[in-house]
């Protein structure tokens, strides 16, 4: 009996000590910077001017206007489509360009995410996402000969010559998917990620990586063909972590009468089948 009530105060003290639990899984949130989904009505894209975050309309960099198609979009698991997508709007093998300003973007961790489907051919400077500071090109996302051309690559400036190449085609309808590391100096691209499984914060093997870093205060595109849509670029950081929640449970003084209170009624039964 000694041991039994023994046994019951041990188990109700480490019971209330139990107070807390831990909570695992920090969330992400995710800073939109700038986004387009090309909302406007058929016709040349620019000076439309909407979307989100941005310092300028659209405009013309000398060559054709692209051209916005509605009903239209390219899409992609997770992403939201709306309103129309941009075309190429020039002849054969001309080229059309759009060109649009923002916050300068040069430090910590952005991404840039957009829709495409290219012309299924690079070179002669398209097709590809080019980024601008100051007015002067420091990389770009598409193709541009090499790698070869046929597939998507990380292109550096000023020559625009693919620096890391994914194996990826330009022509197939994708969601391309780029990482800007400015402190490590490391941008990577991923072509057709998950994108309800993909970690953000930890991310998979790129499909192709190189050392540098461009610094953003201007997109512009240049296409001989093909489609466009849902451009972003936003930061990624972890959310606060969850606050530790109690566990329901009673005091230690109170679980320690109830223990005393079980053993004493265990004892007064057993003096009763003794004595009947």
């Amino acid at each position: 009996m000694k041991f039994l009530i023994l046994k019951m105060v041990v188990l109700a003290l480490l019971y209330g000590g139990t107070t807390q639990m831990v909570v695992a899984a920090t969330p992400v949130t995710i800073t939109n910077i700038v986004s387009d989904s090309f909302n406007y009505p058929a016709g040349p894209l620019a000076p439309n001017a909407g979307g989100t975050g941005w310092t300028s309309a659209w405009q013309n960099n000398g060559h054709n206007s692209m051209q916005v198609t509605t009903p239209g979009v390219l899409t992609y698991p997770g992403v939201t489509p709306m309103g129309g997508q941009i075309n190429w709007g020039g002849g054969p093998f001309q080229i059309s360009d759009a060109t649009r300003t923002l916050p300068a973007v040069n430090s910590g961790v952005v991404f840039v995410r957009f829709l495409a489907q290219f012309s299924a051919q690079s070179g002669g400077g398209t097709p590809n996402l080019r980024f601008l500071s100051g007015g002067i090109e420091t990389g770009a996302i598409g193709g541009n000969s090499g790698c070869p051309g046929i597939y998507y690559s990380i292109l550096n400036a000023p020559a625009l010559s693919p620096v890391g190449c994914t194996g990826k085609s330009l022509a197939a309808m994708s969601l391309v998917l780029v990482q800007i590391d400015y402190t490590s100096s490391i941008t990577k691209m991923w072509i057709n990620p998950v994108l309800s499984s993909f970690d953000y914060l930890n991310p998979l093997a790129p499909d192709a990586q190189a050392n540098l870093a461009p610094a953003i205060d201007q997109v512009s595109l240049y296409m001989r063909g093909g489609s466009f849509d849902e451009l972003s670029i936003f930061r990624v950081t972890a959310a606060a972590p969850a606050t530790a929640q109690p566990v329901p449970g009673l005091a230690w003084p109170s679980l320690l009468g109830l223990a005393l209170g079980i053993a004493l009624t265990v004892a007064a039964l057993r003096r009763r089948q003794t004595h009947s």
